[in-house]
């Protein structure tokens, strides 16, 4: 029975201090919750501290903003009277002077009307003198009449004549203009039908002779190779009536450096054991592609170079003169020492 007691002491015990911490710990988050809302009214305080600043701050601008307006207003209405006591002042000078000016002007009229009227006088009498002497002759003609209207006529000549000469020398600049764009736009339809590789264009434009066989599929295909890389540039334009000359740059594909790499292709097909299986067919289209390769790879050089092209004139229409050698070595580079090595 005792140990019994004492379990229900002990365990009493261990209640009250349960219960005592309990409480210790409601009265902790009691003062918690206290001073948290002492940090939020302070908080508060603070924020409405600096509203009042603000709207002190504002209600002070504002009236700031009056006093300088209202300091503008009578600044601007002083400024308003003086300008028109100034103005009435300058007026009332104004008129002084104006009344000045007219008396002075009426005085002076009177006196020269009188001065004039003596003058006149001895002319009237001297007048009629004359008309007296002078009855029953003819007047006899004025020649200052004569000299203004021949002064009159020389100047309508001189000015009609300067206005031809100016309708010509626009007519003839106006006339050059177009001469100069044709013959630019010549060149740039010989080298739009050169890039395009039309067989039948080139041969026009480059003069080449027109009675010799057509062209097989293979020949146009490397002209088509050979100028697809054609650029150029023209530098300046020398134009006449009947001849012009255009200088241009042309930049291409080193057709030397082409051609070598082309014949060692050639030579390395004939020595493989290939050779003697492949058609002709077969052997021409594969050289083809070879040439179209070397044309198409970065690793040949560009050339460029500046040639001048002569055009004349002939019914209305220009033709370029292609038949300089300058000319094929500029659309392509190295043209010489390929047909010396074909030779």
């Amino acid at each position: 029975m005792e140990k019994k007691e004492e379990l229900k002491d002990k365990e009493q015990i261990l209640n009250e201090q349960e219960q005592e911490k309990e409480e210790n710990k409601k009265e902790e988050k009691a003062i918690e919750i206290k001073e948290e809302n002492k940090k939020e009214q302070e908080k508060i305080k603070i924020e409405e501290q600096k509203t009042d600043k603000k709207e002190v701050k504002e209600q002070e601008d504002e009236s700031k903003e009056t006093s300088t307006k209202e300091k503008e207003v009578t600044y601007t209405e002083e400024s308003k009277k003086v300008e028109e006591k100034m103005d009435e002042i300058k007026n009332d000078t104004n008129k002084e002077e104006k009344g000045k000016e007219e008396q002075e002007i009426s005085n002076q009229k009177t006196k020269e009307e009188q001065e004039a009227e003596i003058k006149e006088q001895p002319k009237q009498e001297a007048n009629k003198v004359n008309t007296i002497k002078t009855e029953g002759k003819k007047p006899q003609d004025s020649k200052p009449n004569n000299k203004n209207s021949s002064s009159k006529k020389i100047i309508i000549a001189i000015s009609s004549i300067l206005v031809i000469i100016a309708i010509a020398i626009g007519i003839y600049f106006i006339t050059l203009n177009n001469l100069k764009t044709s013959a630019i736009n010549e060149i740039n339809k010989a080298f739009t039908a050169l890039k395009s590789g039309d067989y039948e264009q080139i041969k026009n434009y480059l003069g080449t002779d027109t009675e010799e066989e057509e062209s097989d599929e293979n020949t146009e295909e490397i002209t088509k190779a050979m100028l697809s890389n054609l650029e150029y540039e023209i530098i300046s334009t020398n134009v006449n009536f009947t001849e012009g000359e255009i200088k241009l740059k042309i930049s291409n594909k080193d057709l030397k450096k082409v051609f070598e790499n082309y014949m060692k292709k050639v030579f390395s097909m004939a020595l493989s054991q290939t050779f003697g299986k492949m058609s002709e067919d077969d052997f021409n289209s594969e050289l083809l592609e070879t040439f179209k390769e070397q044309y198409a790879s970065e690793s040949i050089e560009t050339i460029t170079n500046e040639v001048s092209i002569k055009l004349t004139r002939e019914d209305g229409k220009w033709k370029m003169n292609t038949e300089d050698e300058q000319i094929e070595n500029a659309i392509l580079p190295g043209y010489e020492s390929v047909l010396e090595a074909i030779k």
